[in-house]
């Protein structure tokens, strides 16, 4: 099969661990970048990593680059391309633009001269006639990269994000990201084989994540659309074929996991959740306060999530990070604890002297994940 380039995107911190990811799932040539991976891939590796990639967003292939000036430059350059290669005039399709640049100064005015662009070219082309524009569902997605002058343009691959694993229901809260819980698992380097505690699991991603780890539960297993099944090439038998082996490799165990949550409405979200993703809760879920949980097993790896500010007054924020190490110590020996927060004052009051201290962006927020090794 032939290779292409291409350039899956991840969160800020994750890049290395998705160079491996990728490695193992048959990428060839991979470089590591900012957000991103760039990599060569044939039809079949780029199947596994949608099925498969826990940690990637999205996958583009760059198919033209060029330096504009201005709004006209960019227009004329869009308008040399060859938009049959691409899509159809039947095609539905979208722009996703990013821009960094003092000469394209508003990313929605950038995408906007793209999307004219291209319909103007299948007018000249076609008697008049344009391909729609879609929002929401689009057959195709073309992804628009400014940095000042320079400009990419790609077709997406994923369409939508992959963090969407299609478990999840959160009900107003707002829960890490299924990739950055995915991340911080690959970042920690568990076993598999050890215990594993998420001690405030909220609406049980992290926990979900773990599982599927575990059992070789594809993240991208419930997705039924992906962009490149628009393509031209699409191998509808190859893809069934990968599916399949996929679903053979799923394992049913029920591994020394655990969640917990003390709220009981979200602890009905994480049952729900689990549920939808294929696992027991029962097997999985504890509903309780982490402070009162005793782990039996003599070695383990812990998560935590705790709140940062916004569920507890930060007059007891402090006291309660300070709880969260204090507890640690005394009941987590032998462990390796993980935990993620974007508070810094409230961080220091954990008491513990951190192994490894990681920048990680949940949201808006920039975190750090930090590890403690309890002796």
């Amino acid at each position: 099969m032939p290779m292409e380039h291409y350039i899956a995107k991840t969160q800020f911190g994750l890049e290395e661990v998705l160079a491996e990811e990728l490695q193992g799932l048959g990428a060839k040539n991979i470089e590591p970048l900012n957000r991103a991976v760039a990599f060569e891939a044939d039809l079949e590796t780029l199947y596994k990593i949608h099925l498969h990639s826990a940690l990637c967003i999205r996958v583009i292939r760059p198919f033209h680059t060029f330096s504009a000036e201005n709004e006209e430059e960019l227009y004329n350059e869009v308008m040399k391309i060859n938009w049959k290669d691409y899509m159809s005039l039947q095609d539905t399709f979208k722009i996703d633009a990013v821009v960094f640049s003092e000469v394209f100064t508003h990313s929605l005015y950038a995408s906007l001269k793209v999307k004219d662009a291209i319909c103007d070219w299948f007018r000249e082309h076609e008697d008049g006639k344009r391909p729609d524009v879609n929002i929401k569902h689009p057959n195709y997605v073309f992804s628009l990269f400014i940095k000042g002058t320079d400009v990419q343009i790609a077709i997406d691959a994923s369409n939508a994000s992959l963090h969407q694993r299609k478990y999840r229901f959160d009900g107003g809260l707002a829960p890490l990201n299924e990739v950055l819980a995915a991340g911080m698992i690959a970042l920690s380097y568990w076993d598999k084989k050890i215990p594993f505690v998420d001690g405030m699991c909220g609406s049980g991603t992290i926990t979900i994540e773990a599982l599927m780890r575990v059992n070789n539960k594809p993240a991208g297993f419930e997705r039924r659309n992906f962009g490149f099944m628009n393509w031209p090439n699409f191998d509808e038998k190859l893809w069934l074929r990968l599916k399949q082996e996929a679903e053979d490799s799923i394992k049913h165990d029920y591994p020394n996991i655990k969640g917990i949550e003390i709220d009981p409405k979200v602890f009905d979200l994480a049952k729900e959740n689990m549920v939808r993703a294929g696992f027991k809760p029962i097997h999985h879920l504890v509903e309780g306060d982490f402070f009162d949980y005793r782990p039996r097993e003599k070695e383990g790896v812990l998560f935590i999530n705790p709140p940062y500010d916004e569920r507890i007054k930060d007059e007891h924020l402090n006291d309660f990070y300070k709880r969260i190490g204090d507890h640690m110590k005394q009941h987590y020996k032998g462990w390796t604890a993980w935990i993620i927060s974007s508070n810094v004052e409230a961080r220091k009051h954990i008491g513990l002297r951190t192994a490894a201290k990681i920048k990680l962006f949940n949201g808006k927020l920039e975190c750090r994940l930090m590890k403690f090794e309890l002796f």
